[in-house]
């Protein structure tokens, strides 16, 4: 696993049918985030309806959805729940690769900062 140092956390309710699996992104209500929306990856797995921490700051460990490498902007792939490089208009912009991945399911560490783009 890799390191992770989170500055500030909150807990939302899983709604995902399926569960979700740790360093996945969910938005804040909870449900599986579209091509470029606002998402935080959760910090553990969990089961629909179970409460799960989700990071809004700080440098976390995410699951790439392609190659990413060091200093791409990062986005939310879709409703994987992996992450991507930045493409695209009216995107929210996550933060900045500060490890690569190379290929899809790899983890990487993001320092998640998020805005519009």
């Amino acid at each position: 696993m890799l390191p992770e140092t989170p500055i500030l956390r909150r807990s939302v309710k899983c709604a995902v049918a399926a569960g979700i699996e740790a360093n996945t992104l969910l938005t804040l209500a909870g449900a599986q985030p579209g091509i470029g929306a606002l998402a935080f990856p959760a910090y553990t797995d969990a089961k629909n309806t179970d409460l799960v921490a989700v990071t809004l700051l700080g440098v976390v460990p995410v699951i790439a959805g392609a190659a990413v490498a060091v200093g791409d902007k990062i986005m939310a792939s879709g409703t994987d729940g992996k992450c991507i490089e930045l493409a695209g208009s009216n995107r929210t912009q996550l933060g900045w690769a500060i490890t690569a991945a190379a290929a899809d399911g790899d983890e990487f560490l993001l320092f998640m900062l998020p805005h519009n783009h």
